[in-house]
């Protein structure tokens, strides 16, 4: 049983955060690409003799992961934020509707 809510614990917050789990993984996947393609610019680079265009590469590189991270903090802090709940509606007195009712009816007439 215990296994049972705990698969449901799991699977209520896979629902609950499926779109920042699809930008996880959409991030983590253009992480790999960029250090797959990073390294084969540095090899072309260091075989054809512009050694001093990997330093600009390098650049590059960490600005896109430092764009792709703070993405992902900002999408973080977003979810982790607490939104003001709005204020619960008080009851009505039965006194307090009437006159509600009342000042709706007499601003139609008008």
């Amino acid at each position: 049983m215990f296994k049972q809510i705990k698969s449901a614990i799991i699977w209520t917050y896979i629902y609950r955060f499926r779109k920042f789990l699809v930008q996880l993984l959409i991030v983590i996947a253009l992480i790999f690409f960029i250090e797959y393609f990073y390294r084969d610019i540095v090899e072309y680079f260091k075989i054809s003799g512009h050694k001093d265009k990997i330093f600009y590469v390098l650049l590059a590189k960490w600005a896109i992961f430092m764009l792709l991270i703070s993405f992902l903090s900002v999408r973080i802090y977003t979810i982790l934020k607490k939104t003001k709940k709005p204020p619960k509606p008080r009851k009505l007195s039965k006194k307090e509707i009437a006159k509600l009712a009342q000042e709706i009816i007499e601003s139609k007439k008008r």
